[in-house]
């Protein structure tokens, strides 16, 4: 019986996010678990009546388009381009939280 059924590997998509997804890709390997990604994206709120919404709205969009682009080739880089790749906007640890509760991760 294994430890883990399924892993969820958190990354920023720095440089070091490909050496940390192989570790983890190890991890759930030897296991013979799932192994599911996340980026977040930390929330700044905006002046909800300022000038400035539309264009952090749009910012907001591009940032989450190419995060899930970088995460995509991270996954397909780490051969998981099967495993579920998530971008979330919000509190980094609430996020982490609520997805793996959601997902039923157990590391």
């Amino acid at each position: 019986m294994s430890a883990y059924k399924k892993v969820l590997l958190v990354v920023d998509l720095s440089e070091n996010s490909e050496h940390i997804g192989r570790r983890a890709s190890a991890v759930a390997e030897a296991n013979g678990a799932e192994l599911e990604l996340l980026h977040v994206i930390e929330y700044v709120p905006v002046e909800p009546m300022g000038e400035t919404l539309l264009p952090a709205v749009q910012i907001e969009q591009e940032l989450v388009e190419r995060a899930r682009r970088k995460l995509s080739e991270l996954a397909v880089t780490l051969g998981l381009a099967d495993s579920p790749c998530y971008v979330e906007v919000g509190n980094i640890k609430a996020e982490i939280l609520r997805v793996a509760a959601d997902h039923g991760v157990d590391l």
